[in-house]
């Protein structure tokens, strides 16, 4: 799950979460049955914008690399003109409800600056989630 919300251009930390995220497929073990899904979000999963790859010795991680980072600079410029926020629950429960299964081993891994910006009261220190979020967290982990 990446958060390609203005805030991640922001905030500055867009190129080096999108570093992170290559270099950590970089690191996946190639086979022909591994497949790395990357979900952007903001207020929701953009489910237009999913890249799949499929981890081998034929993948080409230059070209993997440039569409990472070009379409992380258009969603993220994208934000910015029509605006929306950050939302982490719906974007876990997509995962959860479309992408989990039983029949593989699966790492999912958020990418974000944290802030969650649907609950006006996410940044209060007795508060660090919205009630939806907290109970799904709760029940998923």
């Amino acid at each position: 799950l990446w958060d390609v919300t203005g805030a991640m251009g922001r905030v500055g930390i867009r190129q080096t979460v999108e570093d992170y995220l290559i270099n950590d497929i970089k690191r996946i073990k190639r086979s022909s049955n591994t497949e790395v899904v990357i979900i952007p979000f903001q207020d929701s999963a953009l489910t237009s914008k999913i890249m799949q790859y499929t981890i081998s010795d034929k993948t080409d991680f230059d070209a993997m690399s440039r569409s990472i980072r070009s379409e992380g600079r258009a969603m993220v410029k994208a934000h910015n003109v029509r605006g929306s926020y950050t939302d982490i629950a719906r974007p876990l429960k997509y995962v959860s409800k479309n992408w989990l299964s039983s029949n593989y081993n699966t790492k999912i891994v958020l990418l974000t600056d944290g802030v969650q910006e649907i609950d006006e009261q996410w940044n209060k220190a007795d508060n660090p989630a919205t009630p939806e979020a907290r109970e799904f967290l709760r029940q998923t982990i």
